[in-house]
């Protein structure tokens, strides 16, 4: 049983140089991606700055760069320059204030000689650099955050017949909850349309970052005469509003007075033209006498004269004005009165009728009443409710849009990925390297060690430690010296 005994304290012992090798290879590869992982999850997020720059404009953006302190990177494959996400808008501010870039708008072609350059690339880059100036100039209306113009421009024909008409299309990027009001969409349409000969307004779309169409080709003049009615009426509304609220407020107080009027326009256009006669009133326009004379002995002689009349005549053509004030009705609440005493109590108490009667006479001498028209005026009294300021931004950014969650997740992400690395690869490789086992020898017994149970000359698995060291006694007693070797074994091992 003493020859049986082979103790391996390592599967590392057993395994090939070169296996051992990829082994260590890959842990120390894993301990590299997790922190490579740990390093990426801890560092800023790059966003795009500027892209397609040349050679020239990269280096003065990148000169600006350092200047300002802003970390960037230049992408290798792209060209384009990178600055942290939370960096962007600043960097952008602190570069316009520089003039830069300069290469993309109608800057990019000054200073280029034409020598060398054929007649298509000379449109491209003309048309290129018209179109980043109309985005530029569409960028500074209020609420668009930036702009981009596709222009196309159809090469003209000397046959009229065979020529197209250009066309434009605009995408809008606006700011968070804002909108555009129809007169700014007409603005920018009319402003890409002026700056393209021959251009159309109808041939002008715009859109925005959601796809909704902010401009119509279709009906454009008929929505635009619309539009300058509806405006039109509403600015009378709100003059009479004003007028009503004005005389009001210095009685009851500011914030205690609600005025809304609705106008009744007549924007029908009627021409109208009349003739009109007056016998009464006449002129002599012509006059024609004949005299015809005989000799002596002849007929008597003869006389005719004829004479044209003018008779009084009237032409009247008459335009009736557009926009006619038809009607007024008005809508006035009033608050409760408030009156405070000696002691500071404020006390709210309504209105009374002849109040009431008092103020509405006022709200007619302010709007011009017409009882002929129709006008109407209604005041009341009601208790207003005061709500309590809110306190939410429409206008926030969502939080999944905010920096910090974005380097939360990649934090949480690094975290995961370090463990994953750690539990599924570097775990069990190191299991399996520090595995220690023990085996028989060709023709010998079975001897395991694993952990802290040892088996020892075919002793059973389930025997217990008395049992085991009875049989390690009898092992030394018949072979000493063998035990000895085993023993130095060991210790050479564990040294």
């Amino acid at each position: 049983m003493a020859d049986a005994l082979i103790v391996q304290r390592s599967v590392l012992e057993t395994i090939p140089g070169l296996k051992q090798l990829v082994m260590l290879v890959s842990i120390a590869l894993a301990i590299a991606a997790g922190i490579w992982l740990v390093f990426w999850s801890q560092g800023p997020s790059y966003s795009v700055l500027f892209g397609n720059l040349e050679g020239r404009e990269a280096g003065q953006v990148m000169d600006q760069l350092n200047a300002a302190g802003i970390p960037f990177k230049l992408d290798d494959k792209s060209g384009a320059i990178l600055v942290p996400e939370d960096k962007v808008r600043s960097a952008r501010v602190q570069l316009a204030s520089q003039g830069l870039p300069q290469s993309s708008g109608m800057e990019s072609i000054d200073g280029q000689s034409a020598f060398g350059t054929s007649q298509f690339m000379e449109s491209a880059r003309y048309q290129h650099a018209l179109e980043t100036e109309l985005g530029r100039t569409i960028s500074q209306v209020q609420g668009v955050s930036s702009a981009r113009v596709h222009l196309a421009l159809p090469k003209q024909s000397v046959f009229v017949r065979d020529r197209k008409k250009p066309s434009a299309s605009v995408m809008l990027q606006l700011f968070g909850g804002r909108h555009l009001e129809p007169g700014q969409v007409q603005a920018i349409v009319h402003v890409v349309a002026s700056s393209v000969p021959e251009l159309e307004a109808n041939e002008v779309t715009v859109v925005d970052q959601n796809g909704t169409l902010l401009s119509s080709p279709e009906d454009e003049e008929q929505f635009a005469l619309t539009a300058k009615q509806f405006e039109y009426q509403n600015e009378i509304e709100r003059a009479y509003s004003q007028r009503v609220e004005d005389m009001l407020i210095p009685i009851v107080g500011a914030g205690r007075v609600r005025a809304r009027v609705t106008a009744d326009v007549d924007f029908t256009m009627t021409e109208r033209t009349s003739e009109d006669y007056n016998p009464r009133t006449t002129a002599v326009r012509s006059e024609q006498t004949a005299l015809e004379q005989r000799r002596p002995g002849e007929t008597a002689q003869s006389q005719s004269a004829t004479r044209n009349f003018e008779v009084d005549r009237a032409i009247t053509h008459t335009r009736a004005p557009v926009g006619i004030l038809r009607k007024l009705s008005v809508a006035v609440i009033l608050d409760d009165l408030q009156k405070t005493d000696a002691s500071g109590t404020t006390t709210t108490t309504p209105l009374a009728q002849a109040d009431i009667d008092r103020f509405t006479n006022l709200v007619k001498q302010a709007i011009g009443f017409d009882e002929q028209r129709g006008d109407k005026v209604n005041v009341m009294n009601a208790s207003f409710k005061v709500d309590a300021p809110s306190t939410a931004n429409e206008e926030a950014t969502p939080f999944y849009r905010q920096p910090w969650f974005k380097e939360a997740g990649k934090q949480i992400v690094g975290v995961v990925l370090v463990l994953l690395l750690g539990f599924l690869i570097v775990r069990p490789v190191m299991r399996s390297l520090m595995t220690v086992s023990v085996r028989p020898a060709p023709g010998g017994s079975i001897g395991e060690l694993a952990g802290d149970r040892v088996t020892i000359g075919g002793a059973a698995a389930g025997a217990s430690i008395e049992q085991q060291v009875a049989a390690a006694r009898n092992l030394v007693g018949q072979d000493p010296k063998r035990a000895a070797a085993v023993v130095k074994d060991w210790v050479a091992a564990d040294s």
